[in-house]
């Protein structure tokens, strides 16, 4: 009976991967961008990308300070987080 206690539990753990990851966007005054869910180990689309008038979007970071960057084609989804957008003015 143990064992089958166990290999429910291992079996429910692993299965909670399955339900994915939410990835939210604070695009620190651009467009919208909403929330999306991702399987683990899954990289996020590179058309996801806000627009604000009279700035250029510089990236998506981990932190709100945009300190650490989010590198869009080698990163990969293994939890839950929120990306922060950086902006450049666009001097004219």
């Amino acid at each position: 009976i143990v064992a089958c206690i166990a290999v429910i539990i291992i079996t429910f753990l692993l299965n909670l991967n399955d339900l994915g990851f939410d990835v939210s966007f604070e695009s620190n005054g651009g467009t919208k961008i909403e929330t999306i869910t991702k399987m683990y180990g899954s990289k996020i689309d590179e058309s996801l990308v806000p627009t604000r008038e009279g700035y250029e979007f510089v990236g998506w970071y981990l932190d709100e300070a945009c300190q650490f960057p989010w590198n869009i084609e080698e990163d990969t989804i293994k939890e839950d987080f929120t990306l922060y957008a950086k902006w450049k003015e666009i001097k004219e």
